[in-house]
């Protein structure tokens, strides 16, 4: 009687094959995820620079159109209040300057907080600037040279305008519109706190880079806003054109900024230039003629060519 054994399972070639297409197939498998997630990466960079693009200039835009609104009516560097803000009580025009109190903020100081007032200058470093234009050693403040275009320096942009109503800065701070208060028992309207605002590029720092961006130069554009009053009101008044529970609302003092001169809020990523034009509506006069022409200077220029800057009206 013959008896036949037969055994079941895998032989060690039938096994080793087996293991061989488990590892490639795991490694395609392992391929494409690593694919997947490297595009979804390169995809949500795009997509990043493009809403920051988009919207940070629309958010821009919207702030320059604010400019000058409720403020001087003429837009000039002699002119206090203006909406171009290029000059102050320490930065005037010229050194040469006999009224030094036609200024843009003239009696204005910076540095306020909302438990104390602020005594600093408003310096170069806080202005419209451009170009080779004196340039500040203070944190946060403008930096002539930070631009990746060789050749060109980059500008900052300092505007000021009235708050038409209650409404966010572009560092998201509350800021009020106009409001009606109590004034020797008659109600009375005042205007909304003005919002100052400059734009400027700012180098990345290092511990903010990416691995491929640590041997060079990255600047971001920033935005860094204040608020103040520029009306004469008493410690009662000012207290009562805050906002209830609205923290930055609070001023403690008139023609005094609060919280404007620090680093600001990244409007828009890896910016190389950001540079700044001015439209000046020029008058040229001849015994037999005159024409009015539309030119556009860097801040840099206007201030240069222009000493006595009625002459040069800006509007754009």
């Amino acid at each position: 009687m013959n008896i036949k054994y037969t055994q079941d399972g895998f032989s060690l070639i039938e096994l080793m094959i087996s293991l061989t297409l488990g590892l490639l197939i795991s490694a395609a498998v392992m391929q494409i995820y690593l694919t997947s997630v490297k595009t979804s990466s390169v995809q949500a960079g795009g997509a990043d620079i493009l809403e920051a693009s988009i919207f940070g200039i629309q958010n821009i835009e919207k702030s320059v159109r604010l400019s000058n609104l409720g403020m001087a009516d003429t837009n000039n560097p002699f002119t206090p209040t203006a909406g171009l803000v290029m000059t102050s009580d320490s930065s005037l025009v010229s050194t040469t300057q006999t009224d030094k109190s036609k200024n843009n903020m003239n009696g204005i100081k910076m540095g306020g907080t909302k438990s104390s007032a602020g005594a600093e200058e408003i310096t170069d470093g806080y202005l419209t600037r451009s170009g080779n234009q004196s340039t500040s050693s203070v944190n946060n403040a403008w930096k002539a040279g930070n631009s990746n275009i060789t050749g060109l320096k980059g500008s900052q942009l300092t505007i000021q305008y009235e708050a038409p109503q209650n409404m966010y800065d572009c560092e998201g701070s509350l800021v009020r519109g106009p409001v009606e208060i109590d004034r020797d028992g008659r109600l009375t309207m005042i205007p909304g706190q003005v919002v100052i605002e400059r734009y400027f590029l700012n180098e990345v720092t290092q511990s903010n880079k990416s691995n491929y961006e640590s041997s060079i130069k990255s600047y971001e554009l920033r935005c860094d806003a204040g608020r103040y009053i520029k009306e004469d009101l008493n410690t009662a008044e000012l207290a009562a054109q805050e906002i209830s529970g609205k923290d930055s609302t609070k001023l403690v003092a008139t023609r005094n900024i609060r919280d404007f001169g620090d680093a600001g809020e990244v409007v828009i990523p890896r910016v190389d230039y950001f540079g700044v034009l001015l439209g000046v509506e020029v008058v040229a006069t001849s015994p037999t003629n005159t024409s009015v022409s539309l030119r556009y200077f860097t801040p840099e220029q206007y201030m240069s060519f222009f000493e006595n800057c009625s002459t040069g009206r800006i509007f754009s």
